[in-house]
Parts: structure tokens; sequence; C-alpha cells
């Protein structure tokens, strides 16, 4: 990370903040984050990927407060993934600023990173590898096995992710 390290030239067509509308590419719509409305959730300030040389996205800017949902749209190559990946602590932003409720993302360890990733993070990928041999339930439950929750308590997450995703 570094000032100015995503200053060169963007791939067109790329993901861009457009002045005066807070993001581009990005579409809000109804969704509980589990914080009231006025609760910021996560912030991005002039947040830039970059890659072998190569921009791949930035400087983004966006604040999301609860309860939303967000769809993040883009052509091949213009950075969607890398920005998921950095969203979702896989990934470390090239430059600019994270918050995640408030936290300085950037300057925690991967340590912290992996407890976030635990506690706060749920990828379902392009090739989403389900396990073929366990149910819907039981693929959702797979990575719950891993924290402290009871059984009761994992079944009733399994239950209200299925029924927020309309797979029962």
């Amino acid at each position: 990370r570094g000032p100015g390290a995503c200053r060169g030239e963007l791939p067109e067509p790329a993901m861009r903040c457009r002045p005066g509308r807070g993001y581009h590419g990005l579409r809000r719509s109804g969704w509980s984050s589990g914080l009231p409305s006025s609760r910021q959730l996560l912030k991005l300030e002039d947040v830039c990927a970059s890659f072998g040389g190569r921009t791949l996205f930035g400087p983004l800017s966006l604040e999301v407060r609860g309860p939303q949902r967000i769809a993040i749209k883009g052509a091949n190559g213009s950075g969607k993934s890398t920005l998921l990946n950095i969203l979702g602590g896989l990934d470390r932003a090239t430059d600019g600023d994270f918050k995640f409720r408030g936290r300085d993302m950037t300057q925690i360890s991967e340590t912290e990173l992996t407890r976030f990733r635990r506690d706060h993070v749920g990828f379902v990928f392009q090739f989403y590898n389900l396990m073929p041999t366990l149910t819907a339930a039981q693929n959702v439950e797979l990575p719950l096995l891993l924290t402290s929750l009871s059984g009761k308590q994992r079944k009733e997450r399994v239950a209200t992710a299925l029924e927020e995703t309309v797979v029962s």
C-alpha cells in the first residue's frame, strides 16, 4: 500500500466511483444485516486494487448502512471478484481505507482477519463446490462446525440462511 498506488491507467470499462453518486456498478435493495438502518456496516474510501502493475479498479468509495443488499456488476476483468475478496478479507486493497463496523480492516493481523472471515463473512463462489453427498442444510452447516456454536444454534442459523435465500 502506498499513496498513489492505483493512479495508473484503468482498463475500460472499469468499476469507478462517479462523482456525486458514491458508487458505480453497485445496486442497493432491502436486506437485513442485523444492524439498524442508521448504523454503518462498512465503508470504503478511495480503495483501489492493482496486480502486476495493472490497476484493476479504483479509487472506489462506498458506505453501506444496514439493512441493504448490494449487487456488484461490471464487465469481465473490471475487478468485481477482487472487490468481493477485499470485502470478505481474502485479499487486501493496494490503497485506500476499508472499515467494517467502524474497525480499520487495513491494519488488522492475519489472525484477526481469519476471525473476521469466520464470524462475519459467508461466500458462495461462482463454482460453489458444494459437497454433492450432503443436503443443502448440511452444506450450509459445514463451516459452522468450525465455530463454538451449539448444535441447536447451528440448526437455527442454517434454517434462517436457507429461508432468507429461499432455499428450503
